[in-house]
């Protein structure tokens, strides 16, 4: 049997799916840090950014999850690849679990309303992405047109 070149074989056994969780990282590092302490703001703003990453990273399981699956279902992908996916839901499921709590000693039922604040937060970044792109791509439209409207000026003069 031939393998066709569209035939891919991942190792991802000691790959994680998603990146270093710095948002994770910097909330902890302001809990342990001591001198000067961080205030409350500081720690809330940090948990509610961690909840921004963890958001960002549910959307991106669940918009990769169906391709993913019909790729291992068509052996077109190791299991291996899989197991690391699995993996990454767990431990999403983890930092979901642990932001909430974190969210409880901060404000009686924030760990309720975190992620809906934070999905908010992320949808706002993305219109605010699209929207600067928009008004760049206009802007580099209008020049494009002026210039187009400045050459035919000149060449009918």
């Amino acid at each position: 049997m031939a393998i066709s070149p569209f035939h891919f074989s991942f190792r991802a056994t000691s790959m994680p799916w998603f990146p270093e969780h710095t948002t994770r990282d910097i909330y902890l590092s302001l809990l342990q840090q001591d001198s000067p302490a961080a205030t409350e703001l500081q720690l809330k703003a940090a948990l509610l950014r961690r909840a921004m990453t963890d958001v960002e990273r549910v959307l991106k399981l669940r918009e990769d999850r169906p391709a993913l699956l019909t790729l291992v279902q068509k052996g077109a992908v190791g299991d291996d690849l899989w197991s690391s996916f699995l993996e990454a839901e767990q431990e999403i499921q983890n930092d979901i679990m642990e932001v909430t709590a974190e969210a409880d000693t901060f404000k009686e039922n924030w760990g309720q309303t975190i992620f809906s604040t934070a999905n908010e937060m992320v949808q706002h970044e993305k219109h605010k992405k699209i929207n600067d792109q928009m008004k760049e791509l206009r802007e580099r439209e209008e020049k494009e047109f002026k210039r187009r409207e400045e050459r035919e000026r000149k060449g009918k003069g």
